[in-house]
């Protein structure tokens, strides 16, 4: 009888602790960043910033025929640095790049 009580109380406490993290916790989805031409969603707003301004490069640079990843233009200097120099031009990226490449900010195209 003693065993069968205390199986049935493992039992129940397994039972309660997996459906208390199955709902209260969330999931990994929900911490992912989502980001839309060079903005980010935060609490429900669309704010600008450098995480989703560099993959917003990125994606634009791939439009010109670059392969560059956003990692890598988040992540070097010198890759954010060169890619603005060849499309810092363009208008959807002309604020992001005018920290790596002053002179580019306002000059319009070559």
């Amino acid at each position: 009888m003693k065993n069968y009580l205390e199986t049935r109380r493992y039992l129940i406490s397994f039972v309660a602790l997996g459906l208390m993290f199955s709902v209260g916790l969330p999931h990994p989805a929900d911490a992912r960043i989502v980001c839309r031409n060079g903005s980010q969603l935060v609490a429900g707003n669309w704010i600008s910033t450098p995480y989703c301004e560099d993959q917003r490069v990125a994606e634009v640079a791939a439009e010109y025929g670059m392969k560059v990843s956003a990692h890598a233009v988040r992540n070097n200097p010198k890759v954010k640095e060169e890619v603005c120099r060849l499309i810092g031009h363009d208008i959807r990226v002309n604020m992001s790049c005018a920290s790596v490449v002053p002179d580019m900010h306002g000059r319009g195209a070559r």
